[in-house]
């Protein structure tokens, strides 16, 4: 039930489930696309297995989960690893470079290290896991790392994702047909970015943050330009 597929150096295509059958990649099985620019297309789950790659810009696609412990690095390069549902208690890694991470649905009690680079992650739930499982800890490393919410729906409360998001600069709400409202305190801003501790939050006109305590609080808006990037209202607390 398990098997091992090794591409070697160069540009190399892979698909599961071509010629039937489920296109599970399953209970130990190994895929190594070695160097270059490679794609693999998973028909199903990546369950229980590791998929590896070396430098080169690699994408790979998985129409359904990725669960139980699996493993996927795609070494250094700008690659792309897209979830059409959940990741579940894996682990992914994506190298150095400008990397993309999609997911559908959640990530659960998975730990995601993007490496260097301006790095993006795209995901449904609002709050990154769901009930089905444990929190996740997703690292963005250095450069302008974007955590984007696709279904964001009315409300969201950023201390659900700042136990979980680390080394992050802007977390992204855009979705036109939602009105989010993002809760935000101090200490959410202070877990989820690096040393500098500044944080963008991009929305929709109809978008809103409150922020906690509002002035009594500290908050205050700082028009001095310091920290401005245009298009954004900046606020400072200390």
């Amino acid at each position: 039930d398990h098997g091992a597929v090794n591409a070697g150096a160069g540009n190399d295509k892979v698909v599961t489930g071509v010629n039937g059958g489920s296109g599970h990649i399953r209970k130990g099985s190994e895929i190594n696309l070695g160097d270059g620019d490679n794609e693999l297309i998973v028909k199903t789950n990546i369950d229980e297995s590791i998929v590896k790659a070396g430098s080169g810009d690699d994408i790979v696609t998985v129409h359904h989960w990725v669960r139980n412990g699996s493993d996927i690095n795609l070494g250094d390069g700008n690659n792309t690893l897209t979830v059409d549902d959940r990741i579940i208690d894996s682990t992914v890694t994506t190298g150095d470079g400008n990397d993309t991470v999609k997911v559908k649905n959640a990530i659960i009690g998975t730990t995601v290290n993007l490496g260097e680079g301006d790095d993006t992650v795209i995901v449904g739930n609002k709050d990154i896991t769901d009930s089905l499982g444990n929190k996740s800890n997703i690292y963005g490393g250095d450069g302008h790392d974007i955590l984007s919410i696709a279904n964001p729906g009315t409300t969201i409360n950023l201390s659900n994702i700042a136990s979980q998001v680390h080394d992050f600069e802007e977390i992204k709400i855009s979705n036109t047909n939602q009105k989010t409202t993002v809760n935000v305190t101090l200490k959410d801003v202070m877990d989820i970015t690096d040393s500098d501790h500044v944080l963008a939050i991009t929305g929709d006109s109809g978008d809103k943050v409150s922020l906690a305590g509002g002035r009594s609080a500290g908050w205050k808006e700082d028009t001095s330009g310091d920290h401005a990037r245009d298009g954004y209202k900046t606020y400072t607390n200390t």
